[in-house]
């Protein structure tokens, strides 16, 4: 018992000691360049959500096959940011299924990752800006790579 709790204690400390305690937010311009010339198709959902004051820019990146979409946000405030990211970690959390999942957070950011049942699901805010996907499993690598192009 005693080799568990120190073997778990070392992991701990490695994984906080690799974090990073700030990362760099980007722009809805950064989200779109990067994607634009990767194959997405880009579309300015900002109008769909004009009902909802906290949310400032939203724009989606389809692959060409029209298989998932990666959600790109930018909200009103960092609290903003906080609140969406905690009601998407309550929705992914309550999918059914065996799961398994990494949070971290920093001094201003925080991710959520979960493979769960047959779904990769992810939600990642830097300050009032947050990355959000929730797609087949069979697309995890691809998400989790334009996720990494952008330090979310």
């Amino acid at each position: 018992m005693k080799k568990k709790i120190v073997l778990i204690s070392i992991i701990t400390l490695l994984l906080l000691v690799g974090c990073e305690l700030e990362k760099k937010s980007i722009t809805s311009t950064d989200f779109t360049k990067v994607l634009g010339d990767s194959d997405y198709v880009l579309t300015n959902a900002s109008k769909n959500f004009e009902n909802y004051a906290q949310i400032k820019e939203v724009f989606l990146a389809q692959n060409k096959e029209s298989t998932y979409q990666i959600e790109f946000y930018v909200l009103d405030s960092k609290e903003s940011a906080n609140s969406f990211y905690d009601n998407n970690k309550k929705v992914f959390e309550s999918i059914e299924g065996v799961s398994t999942n990494t949070e971290l957070e920093g001094n201003n950011y925080q991710s959520y990752k979960q493979t769960k049942g047959d779904k990769y699901s992810v939600i990642s805010c830097v300050d009032n800006t947050c990355i959000y996907a929730n797609v087949d499993k069979i697309y995890k690598k691809e998400v989790k790579e334009i996720i990494e192009k952008f330090d979310y």
